[in-house]
């Protein structure tokens, strides 16, 4: 039961996320706005009777843009839900439910589709990533900059690839197929550089001077030798020389 409020709550978290990419509604279209809203419902109608789905979302969308018209969003997040886009249908259910003064029939249709899509999603945990802000993306696109651990994701099901990364670190990445309602737990590899050793303040420095010094001493002796030894050799009357 905890867990099932956890997740309920996560997903209503990434709903609100998701909520800023609805186009908002003007705050009291003109009749100009109106009559092109409803011209573009009827579109998205016809759309979805043909089962075009993309053309309908697109209608729908820019139906509910001209005139904020709570049919419009109803339609709009059923169709994002029939095209498998939960997220979206989630924050679009989110906002027409929000409306106080929406129709009982329009509301218990919209709660029973709204629970539909929430029990398609896929609900992703990541552990094991270092603490500090964690750059998440999912399928090329950022999804968010966060310091939370662990890491955890709503997401549409399907093919995905995952990818987290932290400032001096090679990115984790995941790639995986998300099934319906799925639960996943996943354990990141992703290690940060170690820091360099901090300089000790007030370490005397004498005793590396000192052994610098007697090892320049060594070097100079083994140098001198060698130069010795090479000059004792150009000398014809030195035991290393022989006479033809």
């Amino acid at each position: 039961m905890l867990r099932s409020s956890a997740i309920a709550g996560l997903i209503l978290a990434c709903t609100s996320v998701a909520s800023a990419q609805l186009p908002e509604p003007p705050t009291s279209p003109s009749e100009t706005e109106v009559s092109a809203g409803r011209a573009a419902f009827l579109e998205g109608i016809g759309h979805a009777r043909a089962e075009r789905w993309e053309p309908a979302r697109e209608a729908f969308e820019r139906s509910y843009t001209l005139s904020g018209s709570p049919v419009a969003l109803f339609n709009l997040a059923s169709t994002d839900a029939t095209l498998g886009r939960h997220q979206l249908a989630l924050a679009a259910f989110d906002r027409l439910l929000a409306l106080p003064d929406l129709d009982a029939e329009t509301r218990e249709r919209a709660s029973a589709l709204r629970a539909t899509s929430a029990a398609r999603v896929g609900v992703i945990t990541i552990r094991g990533i270092p603490d500090g802000d964690a750059r998440v993306t999912a399928d090329g696109r950022l999804r968010e900059v966060t310091p939370r651990r662990p890491v955890e994701l709503v997401i549409d099901p399907g093919p995905h690839v995952l990818a987290i990364g932290m400032p001096g670190a090679e990115p984790w990445t995941w790639t995986g197929d998300v099934a319906p309602g799925a639960i996943l737990d996943l354990e990141a590899s992703l290690v940060l550089p170690e820091a360099p050793p901090e300089r000790v303040e007030g370490a005397d420095p004498l005793p590396w001077i000192l052994v610098g010094a007697a090892a320049a001493l060594v070097v100079g002796a083994v140098v001198t030798g060698v130069v010795a030894d090479q000059s004792a050799q150009l000398q014809p009357r030195t035991e290393l020389v022989l006479d033809l």
